[in-house]
């Protein structure tokens, strides 16, 4: 769909009994930090957005089969039931929509103009809208996401907190209006759907005639098969619809674990052994075959996918960003070597070496950034999300406090940044930077993190604390106070304890002495 675009608006999500998470709100900005103690559910809220951004990724690159109509099947004896939602006039609309376009569907598939829009009529928008509430957002599909990038395959249902009744609930609302809610128990998956084209009149709405072109729509008899078009039809425009309200959650996201430093030095041995292991597969049973979470086997395949993947070369800004990144962080350059069979080794060249040196032999430091400096490189564009566990890992805090900054910097580029963090010395460089956005360009100059000064619009932290009455944890925002010009957290009791040790102790030393 091309109508106007929804990136730069915020989602908020809305979750309740997602493992140790009892209930939880978070508005999602262009960067978006989440921090608190350890099992408070930082990672499951990360990766709970990272399956949602590829389920919906999946439903507009058209992965998944037809499945929100009971209706559709390639019989067409099968479609008794399709005048229950689609009724003779709605399907003669859909096919006389087809027909008139027909010359622009075929140009499309032969590539004589892949990009060719066809503007969709005001009444067949509406008859999608109508449709929205039988879609379901594929919710088996997106259960089945789910399970995959937790690594519980066809098991959701161990995602869910226990002594949770109910089951586990997910909302996404933008601009105070409910788009969805899906709820998922042990039982069954339920949705609510209630997404509204913008507008009332439902103008300016187009699709790109390639995306229509999936269904196979003709007999034997090279008739029309009108039941299959119409139903194919409305699919795909519901399906358009629905990625386009929830905007960039449909845009491709990548996924850096927390344990990304050992997966770089050990990904080939990782690789090897779950082929080596594959190799037996009816042969003989493999006990305790390791099952690798969804979002490190996307880690993984996207480390082995990039010497495939060209360095983007038309995007100035995130190429200028990367390339400062390495000169000023790490001192040098990460390379990547492709075997013969285009097996990716990671190299490290310090600007001063004449050689590089396998990234495995380098600084954990160095280890730390390579994975972030190769996504910039290769896979991260504007409009497109990265999430990134504990950012702060084997770095120096005086590393951290600059790091923070090209976060910001890579954020400005259109890039959108999730982190979970516990790291003060990040939190309080953010604030640093917000502060920053209340001086005027003229005040800010020759001040450290001038050109990564940040807003609050753009900002949103949120702290995992537990609860204090009932078992799990709960989620509340980390506002900045511009009077303070800081960010306050849980540290601060932390920070007051260790103090209160260090006098108590000292005050015992000096009575002794």
């Amino acid at each position: 769909m091309d109508s106007k675009s929804n990136d730069s608006e915020n989602l908020t999500l809305n979750v309740t009994n997602l493992g140790p998470i009892a209930e939880g709100s978070v508005e999602l900005r262009p960067l978006s930090v989440f921090l608190g103690a350890s099992n408070t559910g930082k990672s499951y809220l990360s990766i709970l957005l990272y399956a949602l951004h590829i389920h919906f990724l999946r439903m507009k690159s058209h992965q998944y089969p037809h499945s929100w109509l009971p209706i559709h099947s390639e019989n067409p004896r099968q479609h008794d039931s399709l005048n229950s939602f689609l009724d003779t006039a709605s399907i003669d609309l859909l096919v006389s929509w087809y027909e008139r376009n027909e010359s622009a569907f075929y140009s499309s598939r032969t590539n004589r103009n892949p990009n060719n829009l066809i503007s969709v009529p005001k009444e067949i928008v509406q008859l999608a809208s109508h449709a929205l509430p039988n879609h379901g957002l594929g919710a088996h599909n997106f259960a089945t996401e789910l399970g995959r990038c937790f690594g519980v395959p066809k098991e959701y249902h161990k995602l869910i907190r226990k002594r949770s009744r109910g089951g586990m609930n997910i909302e996404l609302n933008r601009s105070n209006s409910t788009l969805a809610k899906i709820q998922l128990n042990l039982k069954k998956l339920d949705t609510d759907v209630k997404i509204h084209p913008r507008g009332s009149s439902f103008d300016g709405i187009s699709v790109r005639a390639r995306n229509l072109m999936r269904p196979r729509v003709r007999t034997s008899h090279r008739r029309i098969d009108k039941n299959n078009l119409a139903v194919s039809l409305l699919d795909e425009i519901v399906n358009l619809i629905v990625t386009d309200h929830v905007s960039y959650l449909a845009n491709d996201c990548y996924f850096l674990p927390a344990s990304r430093t050992g997966i770089m030095h050990a990904h080939r041995m990782v690789v090897s052994s779950l082929v080596n292991n594959a190799s037996y597969g009816g042969l003989e049973e493999v006990e305790h075959f390791p099952l690798l979470s969804g979002v490190l086997t996307d880690f993984i395949r996207e480390l082995v996918e990039i010497p495939n993947v060209e360095e983007f070369q038309d995007n100035a800004r995130i190429s200028k960003v990367a390339n400062q990144l390495e000169r000023e962080l790490i001192g040098g350059k990460i390379q990547v070597e492709s075997s013969e069979s285009n097996y990716p080794t990671f190299y490290y060249r310090h600007e001063d070496w004449d050689d590089p040196l396998p990234l495995m032999r380098s600084s954990s430091t160095i280890s730390e950034l390579a994975p972030v400096i190769l996504y910039l490189k290769h896979y991260c564009r504007p409009g497109r999300t990265i999430i990134i566990e504990e950012p702060e890992a084997h770095l120096h805090p005086a590393v951290q406090t600059q790091f923070a900054q090209y976060l910001v910097k890579i954020m400005k580029t259109g890039v959108r940044i999730i982190i979970t963090t516990h790291s003060e010395w990040l939190l309080e460089q953010f604030a640093n930077l917000l502060n920053l956005s209340l001086l005027s360009k003229k005040y800010r100059n020759g001040l450290p993190g001038e050109d990564a000064f940040l807003t609050p619009a753009e900002f949103g932290a949120w702290l995992f604390k537990r609860h204090p009455q009932k078992s799990g944890s709960f989620v509340e925002e980390i506002e900045f106070d511009c009077s303070s010009g800081t960010l306050e957290t849980e540290s601060g009791e932390v920070n007051e304890q260790l103090y209160n040790t260090w006098a108590e102790t000292t005050n015992r030393r000096i009575e002794l002495n």
